[in-house]
């Protein structure tokens, strides 16, 4: 579990960029690429550096208000922990 008060920001080198002919975000990476599906990449937008985790909660709750807290929470917590295991984060 990440700590609520952490500010993930983008790991130096990692962009997300929307591909419009697939209709997909995606993660770029030196020798690397991978696909995000519509939450992820809303997640990892609001991972500037300045939102901690609970402000990112907050957000997507805020965005989804049909969507049950605790499932945001994990969904939150399972993104951010792979994405830290990607490198994607820091």
């Amino acid at each position: 579990m990440v700590d609520e008060k952490w500010q993930p920001r983008h790991r130096r080198g990692v962009v997300v960029r929307h591909d419009g002919v697939r209709n997909r975000s995606m993660v770029l990476q030196p020798e690397r690429l991978a696909t995000l599906n519509e939450t992820a990449a809303r997640i990892l937008e609001l991972c500037d550096g300045e939102r901690t985790v609970a402000g990112i909660v907050a957000a997507l709750s805020a965005a989804y208000p049909g969507a049950a807290s605790a499932e945001i929470v994990a969904a939150v917590d399972r993104f951010l922990e792979a994405a830290l295991n990607e490198g994607w984060l820091e």
